[in-house]
């Protein structure tokens, strides 16, 4: 069945009657809306307010990152750009904005841009590998350079390649008009490129031409603004971008009526995004950062524009800086929870950024007031020219945290000697009706130890591209959680779409027992097969956890297997002991043991009989468009065994 008629299907399953009233409308308005590119970039008057620029915090910044923007900025000049672990060969640099790495073939240029089948193209890669060297987020070090060094050379070479882009990206045709989220993150890179060179360092004629394609950018992206089932972070994209664009350059005819409403939007998407307890809607540390970033840049702009920010999305952003510090170890390490594509507003030189939540965290504390939450590490990077930059704080929070509108529950102890980190999912599986990042790991748990992640997600690895592949790295299998004859605990349907989607909840309250502090959580995912899946996490005083699992309800299939998953950073091996456990090897010296047995589902000890332990291979993806292996522990059970008895997994922790 063609694979496009089949992800309209499901797209449409997941929409409410009003949503797809909304679509048909959207539809009818992209069949007129190419007949606006005549006119779209008319600009009578170039008004432009630069975003506020702290020189003495940019001299701060260039004294460690200007390196790493020459090396952007040396390799571009010779056609490498990097992005996604994968490096382009040279090309000319007009032919750049529609080259595909993959393939090494183009993405067309000249069809309008809603006419191009880009999620369902076998012939190339991922769509994204093209979206990210358009998002020009090379100008802004360009231009700082400039501004900090003088560099001539590099601010000439941003000129270029912006005149080159806007020469070869006429509105509306081609791949590169056909995102919101891609219009919003060029808009502010421009805009931040030409604040740091000032509206005086730049030939009027090319202000005027670059203020015209900006116009389309905004009239485009808000004639299609991202509602319903996708207001997600690309709805805060649109918004902080319309909001930037519309309230430091007024005259834009596109920017007319559009500030306030961006900003009251806004204001109320970030009590919608960020749960009330802080965490992230869509179930993914780096998408929250994501979305924090695009607030604070609009944050920064109503300081500079006298606009008032509600005391409740102050508070609401202090409670995302509580939770992203409660799950960060002591060497600035989150766990990677759903999806992960290195999606960032600013970059300050490589693109991977794998500190990206420390930085993002340091510049909201240092917004929101929060610096007791600032992160145990971070650096210097370009925009804390506009966002700030917290003082480090070492340490962080210890004891239990509960975050039940977000679904996680995190332990923090020194225990024989470690500082130990673990974290359990009991929340919903993503956001809106198609949890667009989300992944099929409920009651998935991560560990680490000593700024050192232990038990790890397996990562992301491809979007649109990755067919089968995009499935699996969801999937239930490459998380650390029970999986159940086979299934998945919610059933795919799509990149970014769900057909069945679990549903998880804490069943107890945190107690303390004979062992230490407990949490038990459930999930449904598995009712089509008869039974509830029920996890408790104990801290089991005074060396580790016990982690119990069993199945609640009557099996449909008496034949069914359960399988117990535990996947292992790439740093970290491990080998079968002589008693059938498995012992957690980092540099050769042992950091944890892990062993398994069945016993009575209220013993809750670590005595019963022994359950075989072995060590299996497992796809890990480090970043985006990246699959290497990792090492997973895993136990094969009879699922039958787990209703009237349970699994004990004992995470033994070794003393330093």
């Amino acid at each position: 069945m063609n694979s496009r008629f089949v992800w309209y299907v499901n797209r449409l399953r997941s929409m409410s009657i009003p949503e797809i009233l909304h679509r048909f409308q959207e539809q009818a308005k992209r069949k007129l809306g190419q007949g606006l590119a005549t006119t779209s970039q008319d600009v009578s008057e170039v008004v432009f307010t630069p975003l506020t620029i702290d020189d003495a915090a940019l001299r701060q910044v260039a004294a460690t990152q200007s390196v790493h923007w020459r090396a952007q900025i040396v390799a571009a000049q010779a056609g490498h750009w990097t992005f996604l672990g994968r490096t382009w060969p040279s090309v000319p640099l007009e032919r750049v904005w529609h080259f595909d790495p993959v393939s090494k073939t183009d993405w067309p240029s000249a069809p309008y841009c809603y006419d191009i089948n880009y999620r369902h193209e076998k012939s190339k890669g991922d769509i994204k590998y093209t979206w990210e060297v358009n998002r020009l987020q090379i100008l802004p070090m360009a231009a700082a350079l400039w501004r900090s060094e003088g560099d001539a050379e590099a601010r000439d070479f941003a000129i270029q390649v912006l005149d080159s882009w806007i020469d070869a990206n006429p509105p509306f045709t081609g791949v590169n008009w056909a995102s919101g989220i891609e219009l919003a993150l060029r808009i502010v890179n421009i805009y931040a490129f030409l604040s740091l060179l000032g509206p005086d360092n730049v030939s009027p004629a090319f202000l005027q031409k670059v203020m015209g394609s900006l116009n389309a950018h905004l009239l485009w992206m808000n004639r299609y603004p991202s509602k319903f089932s996708s207001a997600n972070n690309h709805l805060i994209s649109e918004l902080a971008a319309s909001y930037t664009l519309a309230r430091l350059a007024p005259n834009l005819p596109a920017a007319q009526n559009v500030a306030s409403h961006a900003w009251s939007d806004l204001m109320d998407e970030v009590l919608r995004q960020i749960h009330e307890d802080g965490v992230g809607a869509e179930q993914s540390p780096t998408y929250t950062c994501f979305t924090l970033e695009w607030i604070l840049l609009a944050l920064c702009v109503a300081k500079q524009s006298g606009d008032t920010v509600p005391p409740q999305a102050l508070a609401r952003l202090g409670d995302a800086a509580g939770v992203l510090r409660w799950m960060m170890d002591d060497a600035g390490h989150v766990p990677r929870i759903g999806d992960d594509d290195q999606g960032r507003v600013f970059l300050s030189g490589d693109a991977r950024e794998e500190d990206y939540v420390p930085l993002v965290l340091s510049s909201l504390c240092a917004t929101v007031d929060r610096e007791d939450l600032a992160p145990p590490h971070d650096r210097a990077h370009l925009r804390q020219v506009w966002m700030g930059r917290a003082e480090t704080v070492k340490q962080g929070p210890t004891g239990a945290g509960f975050f039940d509108a977000g679904g996680y529950s995190v332990l923090r102890h020194n225990v024989q000697g470690r500082n130990s980190m673990i974290a359990m999912d009991h929340g919903p599986l993503g956001y809106l009706s198609i949890a667009a990042h989300g992944h099929a790991d409920a009651l998935a748990i991560w560990w680490h130890l000593d700024g050192q992640p232990v038990f790890v997600d397996c990562g992301t690895y491809l979007y649109h591209s990755g067919g089968a592949e995009r499935d699996a790295f969801r999937g239930t299998a490459l998380h650390n959680t029970l999986m159940l004859d086979g299934q998945d605990q919610s059933q795919v349907s799509g990149a970014f779409n769900w057909a069945r989607k679990a549903k998880s909840k804490r069943t107890a309250m945190a107690a303390q027992t004979t062992d230490g502090l407990c949490i038990q959580a459930t999930h449904n995912g598995y009712k089509p097969l008869g039974v509830t899946h029920e996890r408790k996490l104990a801290l089991n005083v005074p060396n580790g956890y016990v982690v119990r699992d069993r199945l609640i309800g009557t099996l449909k299939n008496e034949d069914a297997k359960a399988v117990l998953a535990w996947h292992l950073h790439p740093d970290l091996s491990a080998r079968i002991t002589d008693e059938g456990g498995v012992e957690i090897l980092l540099i050769g010296n042992v950091i944890a043991r892990v062993t398994a047995v069945l016993n009575n589902v209220d013993s809750f000890t670590a005595q019963g009989e022994p359950v075989t332990l072995a060590i299996e291979p497992r796809p890990y993806s480090p970043e985006f468009g990246i699959k290497n292996m990792t090492t997973a522990i895993t136990c094969t059970l009879d699922a039958s065994s787990l209703r009237d008895q349970a699994v004990f997994t004992t995470l033994e922790i070794v003393k330093d």
